[in-house]
């Protein structure tokens, strides 16, 4: 008998045609003549098609479509190999079937109505099974003991691939979200297996799935290329499952944190808003004329040959930025210091910041550090004074005057 066309036309089947494929497969399979179908008997159904997948000819598809995880794991070439696998499915096809959990499936409850699983009730279904010590996950311990209690569920030497086949973290228990994620993965898998493999090939022509408009499937039709990891045009079942539990892992990751807020005092917002005020002539800089007729610095003819740089009579947006940057910079060293807001600092304020333990004469060492930022020997020291300090080599320790022990220059 070809348990698989049965089976595929039971569960495509409904009303009096459901009713008359229900006994046909049962008097197939009803091996000790009980009208019925206990578990043993199933179980040598799928032993059956294990053996022999040649005599399922255009069965997968249309069983993925009614009960994917069930049945596709045992179906599709990619899987039938796998007998720990196939041999769990052969019990979870079962147990769905057997409505009233008397260990047999009769005529009446495999030709009922029947609703698939969800993914989530299949993976409390798995953890009642092994997870006996109530701890949340299952782990390769719990498989292999059940396995080895029990072979029919499955070969122990293979339990690992049980394991790894949810195994989403690597780190050895499987969770019921792990579970309820690898059944919904595996559906997925299917669901596309049935839209873009018309011929029921287990694979998908990604060449011919180019020409199939699917717009449900549509995002995931945009990765086919790269999912195939062998190149070969296929995508396989194992290959669309790998592609889909790595797409859904790189859409989980969080996104980048936004840039930064531009505050009022930002040099790019400044720069950008001297640029836009000052250009009068629309040239893409500030001249010197531009630049002196309105900037609000002590000097600005100096200013400007210190920040244009390139020496070109313009001062860039890119100059600009750079130009307020150290303004802002010298001016948070100076506050430091001038603790009475006068814009510049003394010796004074240098000698009130010395740590007297770190020196044997505070004084000195204040004269010593005046020295060297001073530049116009006026007794005050401000933001030019400071920028020129800093390109000369005296800017050490973070944003603060050098005010130890060392020499600051």
């Amino acid at each position: 008998m070809d348990y698989a066309l049965r089976l595929v036309s039971l569960l495509n089947a409904a009303g009096s045609q459901r009713a008359d494929m229900a006994r046909q497969l049962v008097s197939g399979m009803d091996r000790n003549g009980s009208a019925s179908v206990d578990g043993a008997e199933f179980q040598h159904m799928f032993a059956t098609l294990l053996a022999d997948p040649t005599r399922m000819p255009e069965a997968t598809g249309s069983v993925a479509t009614v009960h994917k995880t069930i049945f596709a794991e045992t179906l599709y070439p990619s899987f039938s190999r796998n007998h720990a696998i196939a041999a769990y499915m052969a019990h979870e096809a079962m147990d769905a079937l057997d409505q009233n959990g008397d260990g047999v499936a009769n005529m009446a409850e495999i030709g009922g109505s029947w609703t698939p699983p969800t993914a989530a009730a299949r993976a409390d279904v798995l953890l009642a099974k092994y997870d006996t010590a109530g701890k949340g996950y299952v782990e390769l311990a719990d498989i292999k003991a059940a396995w080895i209690a029990d072979p029919s569920l499955g070969d122990a030497n293979k339990a690992q691939q049980a394991i790894d086949a949810f195994d989403q973290n690597g780190d050895g228990k499987v969770t019921r979200a792990e579970l309820t994620a690898g059944y919904q993965t595996m559906d997925h898998a299917d669901a596309l297996l049935n839209v873009f493999d018309p011929q029921k090939t287990g694979a998908i022509d990604i060449a011919a799935a180019a020409n199939v408009t699917a717009p449900d499937d549509a995002q995931a039709q945009a990765h086919f290329a790269a999912w195939d990891s062998d190149k070969d045009g296929k995508l396989t079942r194992q290959e669309l499952i790998a592609g889909i539990e790595a797409f859904d892992a790189a859409a989980q990751q969080p996104p980048p944190p936004p840039p930064p807020p531009i505050t009022p005092t930002d040099p790019a917002l400044l720069a950008a808003t001297l640029l836009a005020q000052y250009d009068t002539n629309s040239s893409g800089g500030i001249s010197s004329a531009e630049f002196e007729a309105h900037a609000q610095v002590a000097d600005a003819a100096a200013t400007f040959a210190a920040w244009d740089t390139t020496a070109d009579g313009e001062l860039t947006l890119e100059e600009l930025q750079k130009g307020i940057a150290q303004v802002q910079q010298a001016q948070s060293i100076i506050q430091q210091y001038d603790t009475a807001g006068k814009g510049w600092f003394d010796v004074a304020d240098l000698a009130a910041a010395i740590d007297p333990a770190t020196v044997d004469d505070v004084t000195a060492r204040a004269q010593q550090i005046m020295a060297f930022w001073d530049s116009n020997s006026d007794g005050k020291v401000g933001v030019d004074e400071v920028i020129l300090g800093i390109e000369s080599g005296g800017y050490v320790g973070g944003q603060q005057l050098n005010t130890g022990a060392d020499p600051a220059a």
